[in-house]
């Protein structure tokens, strides 16, 4: 049945242009061109039946590009639809970057810093058993990558596990906790945290400049990477794109 549908719209592709050509060609096209040249022109009679399929092989030839065309484009839109890809996203404010308040027990206020990146389904299927990890630190540091980083708002129970993995549906996002440093008044040496859900595996390591890689993967989809840099400006922590 769709061999008989693409031969219909095939040869109505054709009649249609061709419709175009021939009318031209029986008026005599040629009168034109004579008329400013003063020179009396015509189509030999013997040439006309080359001319009419010149017209149709013309047609057909444009037809077939036009539905070709066609079809690279429908089988790139079902390609997008079925595809299952993931994309690494940041920006500003919340929620890639977000403030929180903390006091020492001398009463001695400062801030969390918390930087975030946001892990998206670029394609147009569900993704299941996403997992995200720090794949790399540069210049190396204590903490082993790669190791799988926090969800957002992970925060399980005394003697409960941390989540390893999530789903997402087509366009949806996760956020997922990269970095973060508490950041108290004349003090610049505290230390970066990465906050990755590994028990027992140190999680601190010195403030400064660091490229830090993160990947993610998924069953039956096209993981992704992306290289940030962090980085200390006065006291704060600055993360970014690198």
């Amino acid at each position: 049945m769709e061999i008989v549908n693409t031969s219909k719209e095939f040869l109505w592709g054709v009649l249609k242009r061709a419709y175009l050509f021939i009318p031209a060609l029986l008026s005599k096209p040629l009168d034109v061109l004579g008329i400013v040249t003063g020179a009396k022109l015509s189509i030999p009679a013997n040439w006309l039946p080359w001319l009419l399929a010149s017209c149709f092989f013309i047609a057909a030839l444009m037809t077939y590009d036009e539905l070709r065309k066609k079809k690279l484009t429908t089988d790139s839109q079902l390609e997008e639809t079925r595809s299952r890809r993931f994309e690494i996203i940041f920006g500003n404010g919340d929620p890639f970057e977000q403030e929180l308040p903390i006091s020492d027990s001398n009463m001695k206020n400062g801030t969390r810093r918390l930087y975030r990146v946001g892990i998206r389904n670029a394609g147009g299927a569900s993704i299941q058993r996403a997992e995200v990890e720090l794949e790399l630190i540069e210049p190396p540091t204590e903490i082993r990558c790669p190791v799988p980083l926090r969800i957002m708002h992970d925060n399980p129970l005394p003697g409960q596990a941390h989540r390893l993995s999530f789903s997402l549906d087509p366009d949806q996002t996760q956020y997922v906790d990269v970095i973060m440093k508490d950041e108290w008044p004349g003090i610049t040496g505290h230390p970066f945290i990465i906050p990755h859900v590994v028990s027992g595996h140190i999680q601190q390591m010195n403030s400064g400049t660091h490229q830090l890689t993160v990947f993610v993967h998924g069953e039956g989809a096209i993981p992704a990477r992306k290289k940030f840099v962090s980085g200390l400006d006065g006291n704060k922590l600055r993360f970014r794109e690198a």
